[in-house]
């Protein structure tokens, strides 16, 4: 049997799902109203919050990429930096070093011509030869020397004198030198010729004891001067013994002067080598602290202007030769090394006034050795400024740079710029591609990073200025750096051999020569960009140029 309710169930279908999903963007943003549907856009509410999740990840992620191209930036900058410091310092380090050896030069060759000036002032010119000198002081003090000795021998006297003849042959043999030992040779012949006229007027009067009355006293006077006239022969003898030993010395280490003259003509060609080899040096210093760094480095001043030393040889004549560096640097140590020796001469050669003739002849040779190593070409450096016309006019510590409108000339002579260059760093997302032709991060100087710094070389000792017509000014920017008073070279002393000059008093109070070479480096604020910048060439350059525009309290790297 057909069962109608069968049928009925069979012819018809059952109903379709109805579609009341909202747009998609509604429904990833407000959920599905029917998760559980095979069509569902979203399972569950928990789709509400996925837009929100993807923007912070977004924000997050630009975020971190932006901190992280900061800190390379930042930390490139600060390498950059240490590397334009690093090389500023080392070049003008090289310059600093480049002045204390001028200096130190200087002091060397004005010690070595000391001691030249040392020796020379016992013998001069002759005891280099050696030649007894031309003067004709020597044959007349022989003959009255002679004449006097005659005089002295014709009448018997008590107490005797050296009848031989042997105190007079030694006394009147010329010496083969000049300058101190001739001088005290020739005194110690007019003493001797003055103690044998003294001898034989003794003698005379011994002749009159048999007087009455006064013949006892004219007998006792000479014998007196009798016996004063033969003290002094014996001490003319050894003064004159003394002298013979000193020239034997002297004439001895003739040869070593000879050598020490040469050293000085070797010293100074190395100091001008010294001076102008100093841009090579910067550029090497500039190039290991750049390759240290991983930079690429310059200076200003480097090659083109030259970085050179603040120093310029002293002009070959001078009005005012005591103001020679040379004279300067000589001078003291003559002044110094002589006490001994003029102390000595003092107390065992009194009579032939030897410590009095020497030194005048130090004072003397001093000038001429001077004036002709100068001659010889030997130049020492000084400051620039020294002897403009307009500026100091060799008087130190008044060079247009150390006035208060002379700052930039300062500048130009110890200043020395650095500057430190490295790629752009690659920084997050900035690369180029045709999916992304416009990166999101650009850096911001497609050059480079460049850094500059500025060094100045400076001397730390006291900046004092003048000390008087007599002393040399003290002053630290200097290529002497002395620190303490010494003496200008003076003008050569008259010597009167009928007079004592007390020497002990012309030394009291004289300090020996002290320097400190003392040229130092430090780091300054910028002052030469501007300069810099119609020099500096390549990528450094480019960048420089553009930072002239902006102000300087604006300016980094």
């Amino acid at each position: 049997m057909n069962n109608p309710m069968s049928a009925t169930s069979c012819s018809q279908s059952p109903p379709g799902p109805v579609d009341n999903r909202k747009s998609v963007l509604a429904s990833i943003f407000w959920g599905d109203d029917q998760p559980g549907t095979a069509t569902s856009w979203v399972a569950a509410e928990e789709g509400m919050i996925s837009i929100i999740t993807l923007i912070s990840v977004l924000f997050f992620l630009i975020l971190v990429g932006m901190l992280g191209n900061i800190g390379l930036i930042i930390n490139q900058k600060i390498e950059v930096q240490n590397g334009a410091d690093s090389i500023a310092l080392s070049a003008s380090q090289v310059q600093a070093r480049g002045m204390n050896a001028v200096t130190a030069s200087n002091h060397i060759i004005g010690e070595l011509l000391a001691l030249v000036v040392i020796h020379h002032a016992f013998g001069g010119d002759e005891l280099d030869v050696p030649q007894a000198k031309d003067s004709p002081d020597d044959s007349q003090t022989q003959d009255d020397l002679n004449n006097a000795f005659d005089l002295a021998t014709i009448v018997d006297a008590d107490p005797p004198i050296d009848t031989s003849g042997d105190i007079k042959k030694d006394v009147n043999e010329t010496p083969q030198a000049g300058a101190t030992l001739f001088d005290s040779v020739i005194r110690l012949r007019r003493v001797l010729t003055w103690t044998y006229e003294a001898y034989a007027i003794g003698a005379i009067l011994q002749q009159f004891q048999d007087v009455p009355y006064i013949g006892p006293i004219l007998y006792a006077m000479g014998i007196i001067i009798c016996m004063a006239a033969v003290v002094y022969e014996k001490k003319i003898y050894v003064e004159r013994f003394i002298l013979k030993g000193i020239e034997k010395v002297a004439a001895g280490v003739s040869s070593v002067k000879k050598g020490i003259v040469s050293l000085i003509d070797t010293l100074y060609q190395a100091q001008v080598s010294q001076v102008q080899s100093i841009p090579d040096h910067v550029d090497h210093a500039r190039q290991d602290e750049a390759d240290q760094a991983l930079v690429t480095g310059a200076t200003f001043p480097g090659q083109d202007p030259p970085a050179k030393l603040p120093v310029l040889p002293e002009p070959e004549t001078l009005d005012r030769l005591e103001q020679s560096q040379l004279a300067r640097a000589t001078y003291p140590w003559v002044a110094n090394w002589r006490i001994p020796i003029e102390e000595l001469m003092w107390d065992w050669l009194r009579i032939a006034r030897s410590a009095n003739y020497y030194h005048h002849y130090s004072i003397h040779y001093t000038w001429q050795w001077v004036k002709q190593k100068k001659e010889d070409g030997v130049h020492l450096h000084v400051m620039e400024g020294l002897f403009d016309s307009d500026g100091a006019n060799g008087n130190k510590g008044q060079e247009v740079w150390t006035q208060e409108n002379g700052s930039g000339r300062a500048d130009e002579l110890f200043c020395l710029m650095g500057f430190a260059r490295r790629k752009a760093p690659r920084l997050a997302s900035s690369g180029v591609s045709q999916q992304s032709p416009t990166p999101l991060y650009k850096p911001q100087n497609p050059q480079g990073v460049v850094a500059y710094a500025q060094a100045m070389i400076y001397n730390a000792n006291p900046q004092i200025g003048s000390r008087g017509s007599d002393y040399q000014a003290l002053v630290g920017w200097d290529t002497l750096n002395w620190i303490n008073d010494v003496p200008e070279l003076p003008q050569i002393p008259d010597v009167n051999p009928e007079r004592y000059t007390d020497i002990p008093d012309i030394h009291a109070g004289k300090d020996k020569p002290k320097m400190f070479v003392n040229w130092q480096t430090k780091l300054v604020p910028e002052t030469r960009i501007r300069e810099a910048a119609n020099y500096l060439d390549g990528e450094i350059g480019a960048v420089v140029k553009k930072m002239i525009p902006v102000p300087r309290s604006f300016r980094t790297h």
